[in-house]
């Protein structure tokens, strides 16, 4: 999903509660991080999720509209603090539908 996004010219960005000590692991775990554009890691910044300001410092330091800008996250908490920054927001259950999501959104070609 993150390289049909790119293909498509939507930017796609990482926020993630991970420990600065450990983040070097993260794409051997999930490649897709690699693939990213830019990841705020918040243990690198001393704040995480849902804290609002780790929403405001990844608006802020990529250039983000949070009012065109989706995040989507897979704990409600995180959810609900990017939707009071401003965010569009949605709780990830799982790829296909997020990628229905994105599809309604026009993001991404809709699945049947």
């Amino acid at each position: 999903m993150v390289d049909d996004l790119r293909a498509a010219g939507i930017r796609v960005l990482g926020l993630t509660n991970w420990s600065a000590e450990t983040f070097h692991h993260a794409v051997p775990v999930a490649p897709a991080i690699g693939r990213l554009e830019a990841v705020v890691v918040s243990g690198r910044e001393g704040i995480a999720k849902p804290d609002p300001r780790i929403f405001r410092l990844l608006a802020a330091r990529h250039d983000l509209d949070p009012a065109r800008t989706l995040f989507t996250d897979d704990t409600p908490a995180n959810v609900l603090a990017a939707l009071d920054e401003g965010f569009q927001s949605v709780l990830f259950t799982d790829a296909d539908a997020l990628r229905g999501d994105l599809g309604a959104r026009g993001a991404l070609p809709r699945t049947t």
